[in-house]
């Protein structure tokens, strides 16, 4: 059976390439019948936070990605780590170092300035039982140390295939810090092989890492699983995604009114494609598509345009009641508690207009609350001249009288009023859009006067120029 897993650290919020790799496993799992492992690697205790872990079990579940076995805490596990560093020290393939920090860092020095690559010269190495056990008893601090044997590590790799390291660009590595807290090399190769893992599917920034691992598997007489170091995601200036950047971690695209579908489906084109030029894929047939053979070997560019097409998308096809569900929790963060009927009308007007649920509760605010601030280059235009003041106010009367109230209703009267006047209609739609909503653009503008009613219509009609001074525009 396959068995793979995610092993996010809480040390930060998910990154949107960590995601990707959660989500790469989830999809191999489902597609094989196998099973995925959540695991928290959280041995850096002095980085890992409550706040980042609970991000961590709630916000996967946001996008979908369900858990068979776990989570599994590493400092639960501490006793097992014990026993296994232990087995490498019976075995003679790993010893305790007592070179302090100051010694290390002089070795670094020198290394630096004789130009070469800084690697721990094997100091302790042939240190004797006898002596080791002395150093312990006198409480001297100390590391356990892999022996890394001559040769060259062979990786098996299913994207890049067969890599080769030259062992002695390794050196013989820590395992177990002093504080008796064991690295993440030696705990994640402990756990892979104890938890069955078959597949280790990561970003390729892991490949460095994995001749470490092998040699760590072969020195506990395990078989390493197949190792997946899938392509790193890159920013629309083809540079590395970078949470320094900001704006590429999942609570991010959370709190702005993504979609958990939309940026499942986008996530899994990361990297992978189901080689049929489809784009937009449920999450059963990325599932029934998903194969390792697919993932490509480049870096994959997060292009935030297409995601925001993509949400488009997928909220268009929520359609105006589920849209109102969706949504409403933004409009409440607000500070607006709007009737679910009247949310619903709402949402059914801006429902092929906007792209995100933030930007749905940006362009349609106007309806929960007056009007403070308007677009300075649409008044400009369509509210410079002065009689268009007193024409909105003619209009503002008309449609108090109107009788039925709707949409048809309020064209048929907005264009005979305008004809009236001797102007066109959008001379009298444009100043009434500015006036009702603050912006330029908006839905169709008889649908949005027909939602505001009669009274706010009017209202906001006949105090646009009092109105424009109080944002400090002329008018």
């Amino acid at each position: 059976m396959i068995k793979v897993r995610f092993a996010p650290s809480p040390t930060g919020f998910l990154h949107i390439g960590s995601v990707r790799t959660a989500l790469f496993n989830y999809l191999l799992a489902r597609n094989q019948g196998g099973k995925l492992i959540l695991r928290v690697e959280d041995t850096d205790r002095s980085r890992s936070e409550d706040r980042f872990l609970r991000e961590i079990v709630e916000d996967l579940p946001w996008l979908g990605l369900d858990w068979d076995d776990g989570p599994y805490f590493q400092m639960e596990r501490l006793e097992i780590y014990r026993r296994h560093a232990q087995t490498l020290l019976e075995k003679n393939l790993a010893y305790p170092c007592f070179c302090t920090a100051q010694e290390l860092e002089a070795t670094r020095e020198k290394a630096a300035e004789e130009k070469r690559a800084p690697a721990y010269p094997g100091t302790c190495a042939d240190c004797s039982p006898s002596e080791a056990q002395k150093l312990m008893a006198e409480g001297r601090p100390y590391t356990l140390r892999f022996r890394v044997p001559k040769g060259e590590t062979l990786i098996d790799d299913a994207i890049r295939g067969e890599v080769r390291f030259d062992n002695s660009l390794l050196d013989d590595f820590i395992i177990v810090k002093s504080d008796g807290i064991p690295v993440y090399n030696f705990a994640a190769v402990v756990d892979d092989y104890l938890m069955e893992i078959t597949h280790v599917i990561r970003g390729e920034e892991h490949l460095s890492n994995t001749p470490r691992q092998v040699l760590i598997y072969q020195g506990l007489g395990q078989t390493p699983p197949k190792f997946v170091h899938i392509p790193i995601i890159l920013d629309e200036q083809k540079r590395k995604l970078s949470k320094r950047r900001g704006g590429v971690e999942l609570p991010d695209f959370i709190k702005r009114g993504f979609l958990p579908e939309a940026v499942f489906n986008f996530l899994a084109l990361l990297g992978w494609a189901p080689g049929d030029n489809r784009e937009v894929m449920t999450r059963e047939e990325l599932i029934a598509a998903f194969s390792l053979e697919k993932v490509s070997r480049h870096p994959a560019v997060f292009d935030e345009q297409k995601l925001l097409w993509m949400n488009a998308l997928y909220i268009k096809e929520l359609g105006a009641a589920k849209l109102a569900q969706r949504a409403l929790p933004f409009y409440q963060r607000a500070g607006f508690n709007p009737p679910e009927d009247f949310l619903e009308k709402v949402c059914g007007l801006y429902l092929e207009r906007v792209r995100t649920l933030e930007e749905l509760v940006e362009s349609t605010d106007f309806f929960f609350t007056e009007v403070k601030t308007y677009d300075e280059k649409a008044a400009a235009k369509h509210a410079e001249k002065p009689e268009i003041f007193s024409q909105l106010s003619t209009l503002a009367q008309k449609l108090e009288q109107l009788t039925p109230f709707t949409a048809p209703e309020i064209e048929s009267t907005v264009r005979e009023t305008a004809e009236a006047m001797g102007i066109s209609a959008g001379k009298l739609i444009h100043p009434s859009r500015l006036a009702l909503t603050g912006r330029g653009v908006s839905a169709g503008l008889f649908e949005i006067i027909e939602l505001l009613g009669q009274e706010k219509t009017a209202q906001r009609l006949k105090e646009l120029k009092n109105n424009l001074h109080k944002a400090g525009l002329n008018a």
